[in-house]
């Protein structure tokens, strides 16, 4: 069993993260992770849970309130890239999934089997506690 691990922190959490698909921008190494399709006994990795946490600027968790925010798994993907390509081509930025109206400290799942380098964006949160200064971002990878 492995334990969650913290992603990211979200230092704005009413700001939306930035459009790194929409830009074909690679998010900052600071904010994203890898993760590898090792087996777990004869199964491989089929995704990851994750579950945000609201804290105040000191870190400590506010209790959940009436917050609601959407999450969407970016991948980055490499490619290989001819001696005569564009070298904007060099990296796909990808949005492959997006949950809608998600909870703070609710464990949700997205389908993933490896990545060379992936973040969780969020998104839609205006509506995020006034008590709350920042979103921690944790994350494991799973077998279901």
């Amino acid at each position: 069993m492995t334990n969650f691990q913290l992603l990211r922190v979200k230092t704005n959490p009413t700001v939306v993260d930035d459009d790194w698909v929409g830009t074909n921008v690679v998010p900052d190494a600071s904010i994203c992770t890898r993760m590898q399709s090792k087996a777990v006994g004869d199964m491989p990795m089929t995704g990851i849970e994750f579950y945000v946490i609201g804290t105040d600027a000191a870190g400590a968790p506010i209790a959940r309130a009436a917050s609601a925010f959407d999450a969407t798994l970016i991948e980055v993907t490499p490619r290989n890239v001819g001696v005569n390509s564009d070298p904007a081509w060099a990296v796909a930025v990808v949005e492959s999934q997006t949950q809608t109206s998600l909870q703070p400290q609710e464990v949700y799942f997205f389908e993933l089997n490896g990545a060379s380098l992936f973040t969780i964006r969020i998104s839609n949160n205006a509506t995020v506690d006034a008590a709350i200064n920042r979103l921690q971002i944790w994350w494991k990878p799973v077998v279901r």
